[in-house]
């Protein structure tokens, strides 16, 4: 698919975002809606992204270091999934990542009217998220996100097979593996990571 510029209903007029479509949601579990109270936008990308210097993987490795999160979410009843995700304020630096790496952008809702206005950025797919910390993982410098970058792209394709029919032993290896990488990071911060 060709580039395409849409400018983004949800955003300050004058965004535009190339290669990128756009969508509505009426809540952060991401239902598309076109009506609701609390109108929430994402930036969903459509095939490829700009290749990212070694620069800007050092930043973004930073970024993730201090107000990002590598986490396993629960998608149905079965084993969850990886999700790459950062809160911010400052618009401008989520649509960079969106930009470089793909991902939705989500508009928060305010707890108070004279609170800022924050926006939260996800990165879904496990190929995108692999990528993704394969490049930025040897930047990374707190130690719980790190291990849990390393033992996503070292471990998640061995626990996790192609055809998604789990065998007894494919079964215990891939239960060991979340509750391995769920003991990372227990107990820092308000934020639970293992949700």
């Amino acid at each position: 698919m060709g580039a395409n510029r849409i400018r983004n209903p949800g955003l300050p007029q004058g965004r535009k975002f190339d290669s990128f479509t756009f969508r509505q949601f009426t809540n952060e579990r991401q239902r598309p809606c076109g009506t609701g109270a609390h109108l929430f936008f994402g930036v969903i990308p459509i095939q490829k992204y700009q290749e990212i210097t070694e620069l800007e993987a050092a930043w973004i490795a930073g970024f993730i270091d201090g107000d990002g999160a590598i986490m396993l979410a629960k998608v149905g009843k079965r084993f969850r999934r990886p999700l790459v995700a950062a809160d911010s304020a400052d618009l401008e630096i989520l649509e960079f990542l969106s930009e470089k790496v793909g991902g939705t952008i989500i508009k928060k809702t305010r707890a108070k009217d004279h609170h800022r206005q924050a926006y939260t950025w996800r990165l879904a797919g496990v190929g995108k998220i692999i990528g993704l910390l394969k490049r930025i993982e040897g930047h990374m410098k707190c130690d719980f996100k790190k291990q849990r970058a390393r033992i996503i792209i070292t471990r998640w394709n061995e626990v996790t097979p192609r055809n998604g029919f789990y065998d007894d032993l494919m079964m215990s290896r891939k239960i060991k593996f979340e509750e391995d990488f769920l003991a990372l990071g227990v107990g820092r911060g308000r934020r639970s990571y293992t949700e």
